[in-house]
């Protein structure tokens, strides 16, 4: 009674002998939970009243576990084997999960010590293709309800970088020396690429969300060649993926299990029957992007041409902005039937723009698993049909007025506007 020391004992012959793991001069409060990795046996964890502690020498030394974690009474511990996650509760702070502690594992068996190596990617725990509901309940929940913090979706992958500490956290801008993170399928073919915008030195977590590389959409510009971010596309199939890392002149790669969510019945079957209109979908907005990048680069070329304007004599200027804003009120109204408005305030969408169409196809693909119903047929037949009508607009638009505005800008002796050529449909 009144002994808040911690005891934690160790045997290792059966009993004839005993080890004291844990003291006083380890934590300061009596101890409450206790669990030992039975895949790597240096790793341990403790609870306590006042917290979690850890140790990754066999109990050697312990350290107080503080990042996100309360300092609140450590009930219980208890291993999740297939996801390989570390369950936590405590007395009236709630349950806590440590997702994938292969990292922890890692650091045992290197005693401690940081890798020696630049990149050092640890195995994932398998990735789910899920079906996600809102839960019924409050929408915007606000101060009124509790929510816990869901981990977020597809495949978290776990990679130890080294990085520069004085410079801190690098944001990419050496794309040589950057990560890249390479997603490959059963048949080595390269399916994605994502390159994280920043990373730290340690351990670090990315997520891929289980989909190949999409197009990129009419409302994204195109980048310029020091943004090479590539954007996602439709979701991939169950069954087994390569996560290839480069870094600093440095390969690393793990498989990825990539599993069917058990509550839909055929759920790959499925998948591969909508991947003939998720195909037809993608070369849609690949379409309908080279349009809005066509109407892009004439706004770009008119911007240049009202600058060269600025020079002349008030006479000429006068004549030719007029003609200018002619050209570019027919290109701004062409760009608002294919993206929504940008200067409209608060939320606007129009559902005739060609996005829209476009976005509302997606969203049902989204929503639900399997071969694409009436519904996706008839949106499709209507956002093609939209495209092409767009085309021939542009191409209608720009052939009626473009050579003469050009004309007229070479006789003020500004040669910036290109000869007019059809967008082929």
């Amino acid at each position: 009674q009144n002994d808040w020391k911690p005891y934690l004992y160790q045997t290792d012959n059966w009993g004839k002998k005993w080890k004291r793991l844990i003291d006083e001069q380890d934590m300061d409060s009596y101890l409450l939970s206790f669990w030992q990795d039975a895949k790597e046996p240096r790793l341990m964890f403790a609870g306590s009243e006042t917290g979690l502690y850890y140790s990754l020498n066999s109990g050697k030394k312990w350290q107080k576990w503080t990042e996100g974690f309360p300092s609140a009474p450590t009930m219980d511990i208890a291993w999740q084997e297939e996801e390989d996650d570390l369950v936590i509760g405590t007395f009236g702070r709630a349950a806590w999960v440590f997702d994938q502690i292969a990292y922890l594992r890692f650091l045992a068996r290197n005693k401690g010590r940081e890798p020696s190596a630049a990149l050092a990617v640890m195995p994932p725990s398998p990735a789910w293709i899920a079906a996600y509901a809102q839960p019924p309940s409050t929408r915007f929940i606000a101060e009124a309800e509790f929510e816990g913090q869901n981990r977020p979706r597809g495949a978290m992958l776990t990679a130890w970088l080294t990085v520069n500490k004085s410079k801190g956290s690098v944001t990419g801008k050496k794309k040589k020396n950057g990560l890249t993170i390479e997603i490959l399928d059963e048949n080595h073919n390269l399916i994605r690429t994502l390159k994280p915008k920043k990373i730290k030195h340690g351990f670090n977590r990315f997520y891929w969300n289980l989909d190949r590389r999409g197009p990129r959409w009419p409302q994204t510009p195109e980048p310029k060649k020091n943004q090479d971010m590539e954007p996602g596309g439709g979701p991939v199939s169950p069954g087994s993926y390569t996560a290839r890392f480069r870094y600093q002149g440095v390969t690393d790669s793990v498989r990825v299990e990539v599993r069917a969510d058990p509550r839909i019945a055929d759920l790959g079957k499925k998948l591969a029957a909508s991947e003939d209109i998720r195909q037809k979908l993608d070369k849609l907005v690949e379409k309908s992007t080279r349009l809005a990048d066509a109407v892009r680069k004439r706004q770009g070329e008119l911007e240049l041409a009202e600058k060269a304007i600025e020079v002349l004599k008030p006479q000429q200027a006068d004549s030719l902005k007029k003609k200018t804003a002619a050209v570019r009120d027919s290109l701004k109204a062409l760009m608002h039937k294919i993206v929504n408005r940008s200067d409209k305030q608060g939320i606007y969408r129009d559902p005739e723009v060609l996005t829209a169409r476009l976005g509302k196809i997606s969203a049902y693909l989204r929503m639900s698993f399997g071969a694409a119903r009436e519904t996706v047929l008839l949106l499709m037949q209507q956002a093609a049909q939209k495209t092409d009508t767009l085309y021939n607009t542009y191409n209608r638009t720009l052939k009626k007025i473009w050579p003469g505005y050009r004309r007229d800008l070479e006789e003020a002796d500004i040669k910036i506007l290109p000869v007019f050529k059809t967008l082929e449909n």
